[in-house]
């Protein structure tokens, strides 16, 4: 098996445990398997879930992280982030 084919096929595994833990498991369960799964599979120390609380909200919510987050960690939402202009720009 070549390394893309390989690749696709862990990750449809990782997206398919993590659809059976959703049907049984709470939400933050879920979310911090989500984050461990994405930064397994991208090969990166850490990962975590960013949302915008409402739409004019300033900041945006860390709603789970692999690794310990700071309390005073503040990420902007919109261009003033790399998540924040990711989230803004979505189609």
């Amino acid at each position: 098996m070549d390394a893309a084919a390989h690749r696709l096929t862990i990750g449809q595994s990782a997206r398919a445990g993590l659809a059976r833990l959703g049907v049984s498991a709470d939400l933050d369960a879920v979310l911090a398997a989500t984050t461990t799964t994405a930064a397994t599979l991208l090969g990166v120390r850490s990962a975590a879930v960013a949302r915008r609380g409402a739409p004019t909200d300033p900041v945006l919510r860390i709603d789970a992280v692999t690794r310990t987050l700071r309390t005073d960690v503040v990420v902007p939402a919109d261009d003033g982030s790399l998540s924040g202009h990711a989230l803004a720009h979505v189609s």
